[in-house]
């Protein structure tokens, strides 16, 4: 893939997620440009390294793009956050697993508003 391929080699990466180890507000961009890659590999990274998931839960889009990447993983990584899931989020997926994966987390008592 070419993101994580010019991610793994950038000389900004190793300093974006020290920052982030650090409890920097950083890495907003890419967190959106892993996710836009569909790149699971360094969406965990950046949350290994400490990044804020609420980002996630105040962006819906993030949450359906998430879902069709990671919906397996989708609960966990949502877990104690403060978001909401919709209809409109579940047209939003592109994958049936996203789209299942959305439908469990709508009945559970996190899924605010």
């Amino acid at each position: 893939m070419a993101f994580e391929f010019a991610a793994e080699r950038s000389i900004w990466s190793p300093m974006l997620l020290e920052g982030l180890r650090q409890g920097k507000d950083v890495g907003h961009e890419m967190f959106l440009w892993a996710v836009d890659a569909g790149s699971l590999t360094w969406i965990e990274k950046l949350i290994a390294a400490g990044f804020d998931l609420q980002v996630i839960a105040d962006r819906p889009g993030l949450i359906a793009q998430l879902a069709d990447i990671d919906p397996q993983g989708l609960a966990k990584k949502l877990k104690g956050l403060d978001y909401k899931i919709t209809s409109h989020m579940l047209e939003q997926t592109k994958t049936e697993a996203g789209q299942q994966a959305l439908t469990a987390l709508m009945t559970k008592a996190n899924n605010h508003g």
